[in-house]
């Protein structure tokens, strides 16, 4: 513990990295600070933290904070001080390569790599959402565990088996929290361990084992020791807290249910489903490069990483160093074999993590170079990157606050209508499909007209004509997730198939209404409205003897 304060205070006690990492996380996220929003989950904290459906799928640790520090909305406090602890994990993060690489590098290499990590634009699809599934938290945890299982790797003898043994079960107690926050995180612990040993080869680093199988039994003991803990903190709050996960809420899937899935795999049919959803992996982190920030700079990152591992495997003469960069570019693929769908963005907490350790690849390269041309090209490209990273980053928060003020606006409009028109005591209705306003969205999209489009129809549609049509649209081709979800729509079918989180969203903002929660009556409503008009045109509303209809309209009956 002494050490890891004392290298803590090594990076804090630095003028340029206790400036830049609190300057770079203001700069990357004052939009978010500045405008608090009611999204997507964002007014279903019940559901998830005192229902209990979180925890008895596997993502308890929220649950717990819960317990003792109360989380429930409250934007500016709980988001200015998660932003702290972010800090202090990206810290966590920047401890792990300083254990490696010492003072060889200088601070200002691990704060251009620590601002990389803290701008990473991909964040800002899970970071407009309330507490984003401890995103900040579960950094910190995958870096602590990274530490403690470095720990168990020292070299020359210096710790008893015992001690070594405590520091794998400390691995895989601080593995199983980062799971617990979210369940990729697991694959973030899993890159951070390879690229400690891809490193300590480059580096002949003798603090630490060299010998791959010593690395490879201690990560293995600590993952599967992780997932067991993980496992039976569930099955113990599950039991103590009479939790139980709610079928079409939050469902979990455990080992078996896991492995069900990969063996399905090898079945005729299950082939061509694999040889397809890999496709859309490649797609989404790949070749969405071309219309998509984030994942351009995920794909440099990777090509950085290849590059150094096939350069230092010839120089080195060390095959281990290829494999380690192998594994950390395709560690990724695990998900979707595992998932078996091709996880959009919200899944992806790893890009900030391989962009970080790209830039210390870069900065490691260069550290004895005197050159001057050399040296402001690279703090060029360096603030080139923060820039742009944290423009993106503030670009889809600003959206993600545009798409707020319209859906305040048009519950607003709705909530006094009925309340001029209607008896407010009727249970209402909401159905219907509601349009965000495509200005709104239009920058989460492709259009036509764009030379990128021509490259991007011409990539995708080489490697599969049915992913291109997925993802093409009448405002262009689709790349990212979040900025395209409604939350009208979410909360109008959320969780039981009716509108409970609409009259949740209403209550946040002063309106009280009741909800129906009788299927059958919403079943008669989308029958009844099917060629009805949508809302805000008249006869969008409909007041019947037992409940009130408002219908956003494309109403699909089901039949």
């Amino acid at each position: 513990m002494s050490e890891l304060i004392k290298d803590i205070k090594y990076f804090w006690s630095r003028k340029c990295f206790a400036i830049g990492i609190p300057l770079m996380m203001a700069l990357s996220y004052c939009t978010l600070l500045l405008n608090p929003t009611v999204g997507i989950d964002d007014t279903a904290f019940k559901v998830y933290f005192v229902d209990g459906v979180s925890p008895a799928t596997g993502r308890w640790c929220l649950y717990l904070i819960n317990k003792l520090l109360p989380l429930d909305y409250n934007p500016y406090f709980v988001e200015a001080l998660g932003l702290v602890f972010f800090c202090l994990s990206v810290t966590l993060w920047c401890v792990v390569f300083y254990r490696i690489l010492g003072e060889r590098l200088s601070v200002w290499a691990y704060t251009i790599a620590a601002a990389a990590m803290l701008s990473s634009p991909m964040i800002s699809e899970v970071a407009v959402w309330y507490l984003q599934n401890g995103l900040f938290l579960g950094y910190g945890a995958c870096a602590a565990a990274v530490l403690m299982g470095m720990g168990s790797l020292r070299a020359g003898g210096r710790f008893s088996f015992k001690k070594r043994f405590f520091r794998i079960f400390l691995c895989a107690v601080f593995a199983a929290v980062a799971a617990g926050f979210y369940e990729s995180f697991m694959l973030v612990f899993l890159m951070g361990m390879v690229m400690a040993f891809w490193l300590v080869r480059v580096t002949d680093c003798r603090e630490y084992e060299k010998k791959p199988l010593s690395w490879i039994l201690n990560v293995l003991g600590a993952c599967v020791l992780g997932m067991l803990l993980r496992a039976a903190v569930t099955g113990f709050l599950t039991a103590a807290f009479h939790l139980e996960e709610q079928k079409h809420v939050l469902e979990d899937r455990g080992l078996s249910e896991i492995l069900e899935g990969i063996l399905s795999w090898f079945s005729p049919q299950g082939r061509e489903e694999l040889v397809y959803v890999l496709k859309d992996f490649f797609v989404k982190y790949y070749l969405n490069a071309v219309v998509y920030l984030p994942v351009m700079v995920l794909v440099l990152s990777v090509l950085v990483v290849l590059f150094f591992s096939i350069r230092y495997t010839a120089g080195k003469r060390d095959g281990w160093v290829l494999a380690a960069g192998a594994g950390i570019i395709l560690l990724p693929w695990v998900l979707p074999v595992m998932e078996r769908v091709a996880t959009y963005y919200r899944s992806s907490q790893y890009v900030p993590l391989i962009t970080a350790f790209a830039v210390l690849l870069i900065a490691w390269e260069i550290r004895n170079v005197k050159r001057l041309p050399v040296r402001a090209a690279a703090s060029l490209a360096a603030f080139v990157l923060l820039y742009r990273q944290s423009y993106e980053m503030n670009q889809w928060f600003y959206v993600d606050a545009m798409k707020y003020e319209d859906t305040k606006r048009t519950m607003e409009n709705v909530a006094l209508y009925l309340q001029a028109n209607c008896d407010t005591s009727k249970p209402v209705c909401v159905i219907g499909s509601y349009q965000t306003p495509e200005s709104l969205i239009s920058q989460a999209y492709c259009p036509e007209w764009s030379k990128k489009y021509t490259l991007i129809k011409f990539l995708v549609e080489g490697l599969s004509p049915e992913l291109f049509e997925t993802y093409n649209s009448p405002e262009g081709y689709a790349f990212a997730e979040t900025p395209r979800l409604s939350f009208i729509n979410w909360g109008a079918t959320a969780f039981y198939g009716f509108d409970r989180e609409l009259i949740s969203f209403w209550s946040m903002h002063g309106f009280s209404f009741t909800e129906d929660g009788n299927l059958e009556h919403y079943a008669q409503a989308r029958e009844l409205m099917q060629d009805g008009p949508a809302w805000p045109k008249e006869g969008s509303v409909v007041e019947l003897e037992e409940y009130i209809v408002v219908n956003f309209g494309n109403v699909e009956t089901g039949e």
